[in-house]
């Protein structure tokens, strides 16, 4: 079930699908994620027919619920909103009796409406060209209603998602995410998605893990039901190792969400970062079956059988990965990594030779040049590299702390005993966080490396 992005009204009532929230007369109406989707599916048909199957359908999408629990979910709704919304046809289903009208949320314009709309539905595709349609349909919708605080978020996602992509590089995509977000802010300081825009910013940007999760956690308190919160705190918790929270995090944006294609993807990233590798693979297969074309899911499926030393499984991930996203430095830096890893040393020199010239044409992330030498077992270019992502503020070094104990084990174990690692090394995080940055007196993230060897 596709969020709409309207307001629903009926009664005393208001159904904002964007936010995912009821009011009632101003005042929010707590609901579960499943009793929500029962009402929006409600509401969405209504005056139809909602026959039992249908409706557990768009609740539970292909997860196997027992119609006792579609019962309950009546039973709420009707606690909730009273007499004369929700009528029981007998052995067949339910029927939304309410009168119902449509609203436009956060503007009157209806074509900013139109343009968000569009825009969040290419935001959703995560593919660069998707990405950059999405810029400008959001840039439409703030041409429309300069105060469309939704319109100024959807723009601040845009530009997050091309910049942790690396479409674009982060300082000339992360520094406008937040520059957008801040503008949502101050048009509606309680707006649940910039406060979730700046948690991303700040996790994967600057580099501050505390006003990270501060934001987050704000941002799921405006509204639990907000399942992108949920998601990419899932991609916090994460990079600071708290594995079990995350996949409860991504869980809960699943369960919100069910049939996005990057949430359930992502439900894969976090297993993966988790070791559960089996659970990883099961997962990222299901969202092939739900999309065989959707490219991150071959991306990360192939990341997981290279951590499995399945050299030839994983190439093949990535080239299917590759018949969708063509010359994406993110992918060739996969590849080349998963080539050196198998011995191939020929192919990876050549995938090496492919970011380069790339780098001539379109932004490269030099962490993704690191990976490959890694791979190859080049220790010295490996740290020149990653130094260089440093500088560059690579958005790739906000999941040290995870990356470091999966992709880079072989490389670890290599250079312990570089002293030129052991001199970089020599002065640790304060951070409580231990993400694996080095403070030093002159810039609060510092210009140290991030240590693989003792972030596990």
């Amino acid at each position: 079930m596709s969020r709409s992005g309207k307001i629903y009204k009926f009664g005393r009532f208001q159904l904002d699908t964007d936010e995912c929230l009821l009011w009632c007369e101003g005042d929010r109406v707590p609901l579960e994620p499943q009793v929500y989707r029962t009402l929006l599916a409600l509401v969405e048909n209504s005056q139809h027919l909602s026959r039992r199957d249908w409706l557990l359908n768009q609740v539970c999408g292909d997860t196997h619920v027992e119609e006792g629990g579609l019962t309950r979910n009546i039973s709420v709704l009707r606690r909730v909103l009273g007499e004369g919304y929700i009528e029981t046809v007998p052995k067949r289903g339910y029927r939304f009796v309410a009168e119902t009208a449509e609203m436009h949320p956060g503007t009157r314009s209806t074509d900013a409406y139109q343009a968000y709309i569009t825009g969040r539905y290419h935001w959703s595709q995560r593919s660069e060209a998707g990405l950059r349609k999405a810029t400008a349909y959001f840039a439409q919708a703030i041409a429309a209603d300069t105060d469309y605080a939704r319109a100024y978020s959807g723009l601040a996602d845009a530009h997050a998602a091309l910049g942790y992509l690396s479409h674009v590089a982060p300082k000339d995509a992360f520094p406008k995410a937040k520059e957008a977000a801040t503008t949502a802010l101050q048009l509606d300081p309680v707006l649940t998605e910039p406060h979730t825009s700046l948690a991303y910013v700040s996790l994967y940007y600057d580099w501050d893990w505390t006003a990270a999760e501060t934001a987050f956690r704000r941002a799921i308190a405006l509204n639990r039901n907000y399942a992108t919160a949920h998601h990419w705190y899932a991609v916090y918790l994460t990079a600071m190792g708290r594995f079990d929270e995350a996949l409860a995090s991504i869980r809960q944006s699943q369960a919100l969400d069910p049939t996005s294609l990057i949430i359930n993807t992502d439900v894969g990233f976090v297993l993966y970062y988790s070791r559960r590798y089996e659970a990883a693979i099961r997962q990222l297969q299901t969202v092939s079956e739900m999309n065989p074309h959707f490219p991150l899911a071959h991306l990360w499926l192939g990341r997981v059988y290279q951590q499995m030393q399945k050299y030839e499984e994983a190439l093949a991930e990535f080239r299917r990965t590759e018949a969708v996203l063509r010359e994406w430095p993110v992918l060739k830096a996969a590849i080349g990594h998963v080539q050196g890893a198998a011995g191939w040393k020929h192919a990876a020199l050549e995938t090496l030779d492919d970011l380069n010239r790339l780098s001539g044409e379109r932004y490269v992330t030099p962490y993704g040049i690191a990976l490959v030498h890694a791979g190859l077992g080049e220790i010295d270019q490996a740290l020149l590299w990653l130094q260089r992502a440093l500088e560059d503020r690579a958005h790739w070094l906000g999941l040290a702390q995870a990356r470091s104990a999966v992709r880079w084990p072989a490389f670890r174990s290599r250079i312990r005993t570089e002293a030129r690692w052991r001199s970089v090394t020599a002065c640790r995080p304060r951070s409580r966080l231990r993400i694996g940055l080095w403070r030093s007196s002159g810039d609060r993230i510092g210009r140290g490396l991030v240590d693989p060897t003792h972030l596990r």
